[in-house]
Order: C-alpha cells, then sequence, then structure tokens
C-alpha cells in the first residue's frame, strides 16, 4: 500500500489509484478483525482446554476419594490430598474464568471491529 503511494506522489500512477482514508481505514479494519478472528479462536481453544482440565480433575478427585477407605480419608495423608485437589481445582477454576473473560472481551472488540467496518462501507 506504501508503495502505491510512494508511486502516486512521484506521478507514476494515476490519482485515481490513490486509495482515499476510508478504503484504508476499511483495509485495516478487516485486517484487525481477521486478527481479532484468530486471537478468539485461540482463547476459544484455550477456554476448553481449561474446561477439560476442571472435568478431569473433578472425575480424577472423584474416583480416588471413592476408592479409599474412610479412615483414610480423615488421616493426615487424606487431608493432604484433599487440599492439594482444592488447590488444583482453585486454579484450574481461575484459568477457565480467565480464558473465558478473554474470549468475551475478544467477541465484543471483533463485533465492535465489525460495526465499524460496516458504518465505514455505508459511508461509500
Amino acid at each position: 500500500m506504501f508503495s502505491e503511494l510512494i508511486q502516486a506522489l512521484r506521478g507514476e500512477v494515476g490519482a485515481a489509484h490513490i486509495p482515499d482514508a476510508n478504503s484504508i481505514e476499511q483495509k485495516e479494519l478487516q485486517e484487525d478483525i481477521d486478527q481479532l478472528r484468530w486471537r478468539l479462536e485461540v482463547a476459544t481453544q484455550a477456554a476448553s482446554y481449561h474446561e477439560e482440565t476442571l472435568d478431569n480433575i473433578r472425575e480424577e478427585f472423584n474416583d480416588r476419594w471413592a476408592a479409599e477407605p474412610t479412615e483414610w480419608k480423615h488421616s493426615e495423608a487424606g487431608q493432604a490430598f484433599l487440599k492439594a485437589w482444592r488447590d488444583g481445582h482453585e486454579k484450574a477454576t481461575k484459568d477457565h474464568e480467565t480464558a473465558e473473560a478473554k474470549q468475551a472481551k475478544l467477541k465484543d472488540q471483533l463485533h465492535a471491529a465489525k460495526l465499524k467496518l460496516m458504518r465505514l462501507q455505508e459511508e461509500e
């Protein structure tokens, strides 16, 4: 795009080929939209991964906790296991919530960029 502007300034290309500010902004918005879509896809995958991690943590806990005798559950080892599980679950929950928040923010940004592009296209 810059080479086109330089050519136009040198008179190598007719003035009709100089992109107007609106079309430059539209192109930049489209690039932003493409980038936001990619980032949203990554954020969606991250949220899905963290949700799966949470499910796995719960399943492993339930399987292990159900298999252990009551005495072990009340023992120091059982309570240490329970604390470690809670800590891991808490971290996985925070990671999942962070990923979902990032996903929601990107969706909002993408929507705003699309609206702005539509307005620019209507102005033409």
